[in-house]
């Protein structure tokens, strides 16, 4: 008579590999979805969809109101980090040091996803930019274009001026 020792040792030594590997895959898989959920104080919370700004909302709502040229975009684990360097303020004060903005790390200046109107992105060689800013929890600022951050272009718009109680006419300024 023949006793039944159960698996083979080799069989057993496969089974615990595979266990493992499908542990492996299941937890890389639930530590993405949290990561890509779960907004952090580290990452920004820049997003494209946002209810825009009216100049007098961004008196209310902004922590400060410039103008400014970038002065460098650096890289960073944020995705962009950008030094300002301030022009005019309209509202708030300047911090200590420098003004950094966290940013997407795009050059240029393109349509957001539903087309309403372009995200802000920030590059060196571009004109000076009306930056309508928030400070985060880690003292960097951030910023939208439905915020009303935009590239200053010709000046400030006729509302703008009437809500912040300034007229600008040189844009350089």
């Amino acid at each position: 008579m023949t006793r039944d020792r159960g698996p083979h040792p080799a069989h057993q030594s496969r089974w615990a590999a595979i266990a493992i590997i499908a542990l492996i895959g299941l937890v890389g898989m639930w530590w993405l979805a949290g990561r890509r959920a779960t907004p952090t104080a580290s990452r920004p919370t820049m997003i494209t969809a946002c209810h825009p700004w009216t100049p007098a909302e961004a008196i209310r709502q902004a922590d400060l109101i410039m103008t400014g040229q970038v002065f460098i975009v650096l890289p960073s684990r944020l995705g962009a980090e950008i030094v300002i360097e301030p022009g005019r303020v309209f509202h708030g004060q300047l911090p200590e040091g420098a003004v950094r903005v966290v940013a997407k790390p795009v050059t240029k200046m393109v349509m957001s996803p539903d087309g309403s109107e372009p995200e802000l992105h920030f590059t060196s060689d571009q004109p000076p930019y009306l930056l309508v800013l928030r400070r985060r929890t880690d003292g960097l600022y951030e910023t939208r274009s439905c915020w009303g951050s935009r590239l200053l272009g010709p000046g400030l718009r006729p509302e703008e001026e009437a809500a912040w109680g300034v007229r600008l006419d040189n844009p350089a300024d």
